[in-house]
């Protein structure tokens, strides 16, 4: 009988809720032990990982670009690319338009309370 993705995901979640003090300390236990294991297997796989990462963006170059040049509207009202959108939030225009916002909604409030 196989099973599927979603089946051994409850497993995990089952076993992790039934021995929930046993994986705490075993990791209480060896915590530096841990972390050595970690770090040394960071540091032989470091060159695998980055070999990784530039395949992935590779591979999904387009549809990641594609993803950040999409344009949508910002809080503010502005339409902005996603990619820009943090940038965007920092700025004069944005963050005056949305003092105005919050001033408005709260002379609202005000006004609804009267």
């Amino acid at each position: 009988m196989s099973q599927t993705i979603e089946d051994v995901q409850k497993e995990k979640v089952s076993y992790y809720e039934l021995n929930k003090e046993k994986i705490r300390e075993r990791y209480q236990n060896n915590a530096e032990k841990l972390k050595a294991y970690q770090t040394d297997y960071n540091q032989a796989n470091h060159d695998k990982y980055i070999s990784y990462q530039k395949s992935y963006y590779e591979e999904r170059k387009e549809e990641l670009l594609r993803s950040k040049r999409e344009k949508i509207i910002c809080e503010c009202g502005k339409k902005v690319s996603i990619g820009h959108m943090s940038c965007h939030k920092k700025t004069k225009i944005h963050l005056k338009k949305m003092n105005v916002v919050v001033v408005v909604e709260k002379l609202e409030s005000i006004a609804e309370s009267s």
